[in-house]
C-alpha cells in the first residue's frame, strides 16, 4: 500500500470516528475492520506512526447519550421518510422556549452534537 494511500486511510478513519455513538456506529466499525483486516501488518504500523503526525478535532459526543441518539434515530428516520417533526427549542436571541413543526433536511454532526 502507497504512503498516500495509507493517509487517506488513516484520514477516513479518524472521520469515521465521528459515528461513534451513534445509531451507525456498528455497521461502520464493521467496514472498517473489514479494511483494517486486509492491510498486512506492515502497513498499520505505517498507519498507526500517521497519528503522530496529523490529528482531527473530532469532539465526543456531549450531553446524555441516551437522549441525543434518540432524537438522532428520530430525526435520521424523518428525514429519510420525509416526515414532519415537533421541536421544542430553546432560542438565544429571544431567551424563549419555542416549538413547532419542521422539515430536517439534513443532520450535522458539530462540536459533539
Amino acid at each position: 500500500m502507497s504512503e498516500e494511500e495509507l493517509i487517506a486511510l488513516f484520514m477516513g478513519q479518524k472521520l469515521l470516528s465521528q459515528f461513534m455513538g451513534t445509531p451507525f456506529e456498528r455497521k461502520v466499525r464493521n467496514a472498517l475492520d473489514k479494511i483494517l483486516s486486509a492491510i498486512p501488518e506492515s502497513g498499520v504500523a505505517d498507519l498507526n506512526s500517521i497519528n503522530d503526525i496529523v490529528s482531527f478535532d473530532i469532539r465526543p459526543l456531549r450531553g446524555d447519550e441516551e437522549r441525543v441518539l434518540n432524537n438522532y434515530s428520530r430525526l435520521a428516520a424523518a428525514i429519510e421518510k420525509r416526515k414532519k417533526v415537533w421541536l421544542r427549542y430553546y432560542s438565544a436571541s429571544s431567551d424563549e422556549v419555542n416549538e413547532r413543526y419542521v422539515d430536517p433536511y439534513h443532520l450535522r454532526y458539530h462540536q459533539g452534537a
